[in-house]
């Protein structure tokens, strides 16, 4: 006999949880890189500082709000995100390790700008409204007129602004649209 679900997203995203809970090493960190082998293998690479984390910091928090229940690494990502921060700049640095440098990628920034905010928009944390606006005043210094990733950083701007009316933000957004399309 043959089941069938009716289509809800809630469902999709629980599913989800094997994924966010167990793709991650000992201390918590998610894995970039996955590979289909026998048995599967997984490596950790420059984008799991920033931008693996805050991706998964960011599903969490959603899915949390889809299905009710809690990722067990979700604190714990927060906790992570917050730690890289430049305490002068409030940008992401990625620690130097074998496989990353450190730096300060406008990638990075980008998603976690998006994700901080959004974990803004879940707690109304006070700290964290003073992290991003930190990290927002001290984006420009990223900004180069060639940077193919200017855009991306746009959507976390504009989150931030409907979320916190941060109108430094709504000003950076409209440099930035105006910059993209200028080219």
């Amino acid at each position: 006999r043959v089941s069938f679900e009716t289509l809800a997203a809630e469902t999709y995203v629980r599913r989800s949880y094997n994924y966010l809970d167990n793709m991650v090493d000992r201390n918590g960190l998610p894995y970039f890189n996955i590979f289909w082998a026998e048995p599967a293998e997984a490596a950790h690479d420059w984008p799991d500082f920033g931008d693996v984390t805050s991706r998964q910091l960011q599903a969490a928090i959603m899915a949390r709000h889809m299905t009710g229940q809690e990722c067990r690494n979700e604190k714990a990502w927060l906790k992570r995100v917050l730690s890289y921060l430049d305490p002068k700049t409030g940008l992401l640095m990625r620690p130097k390790t074998s496989f990353s440098e450190p730096v300060a990628d406008l990638g990075d920034q980008a998603l976690t700008l998006y994700a901080l905010v959004t974990a803004y928009a879940d707690s109304r944390d006070p700290a964290l409204r003073e992290a991003i606006q930190k990290m927002v005043d001290h984006l420009p210094s990223l900004y180069t007129p060639d940077h193919w990733l200017r855009g991306f950083v746009i959507k976390g701007l504009m989150t931030c602004v409907r979320q916190m009316d941060y109108q430094p933000a709504l000003a950076q957004a409209g440099q930035l649209v105006k910059s993209v399309f200028e080219e």
